[in-house]
């Protein structure tokens, strides 16, 4: 059985340093190890910005590109080899972010029977102040 494990928290509350620390961890206990994060692909970017090209997407074609971009990385041969998944934000934080009016998870498909359910997730609390100064630092760290 799979074994998915599950980053949630803020853009700069440190989902991808804890995620880099630990993946070399779960792999030396011989687990084959698969590491990704959402969006993370053609399907879910779009979805994250609601548009293709100059095209706005409606609450069903974003809903639609979502699910597309998760079962785009389940079908992932490397994702199907993995004893363990482990993931910078799932489903939980992509319903919150998308705040589309008159819908529920259900509409999603967040159903097990389609996409993998997480074993654990894992919140990372920083205050909105630490995480703007982490991403600012990490931003002028890219520029240097």
């Amino acid at each position: 059985m799979k074994k998915l494990i599950v980053f949630e928290g803020l853009d700069g509350c440190g989902k991808s340093s804890v995620i880099e620390k630990i993946s070399p961890m779960v792999a030396n206990c011989g687990f084959n190890i698969y590491n990704s994060y959402e969006p993370g692909n053609f399907f879910g970017n779009i979805a994250k910005f609601g548009k293709y090209e100059d095209y706005k997407l409606s609450n069903e074609d974003t809903i639609y590109f979502w699910w597309s971009a998760r079962i785009y990385e389940q079908n992932k041969q490397e994702y199907k080899n993995a004893d363990v998944i482990i993931k910078d934000r799932h489903y939980d934080t992509t319903f919150v972010y998308l705040n589309i009016e008159d819908t529920t998870k259900a509409v999603h498909n967040f159903d097990p029977d389609f996409f993998d359910k997480p074993l654990l997730t894992i919140f990372l609390d920083v205050t909105p102040e630490v995480a703007v100064e982490r991403i600012k630092k990490s931003r002028d760290d890219v520029l240097k």
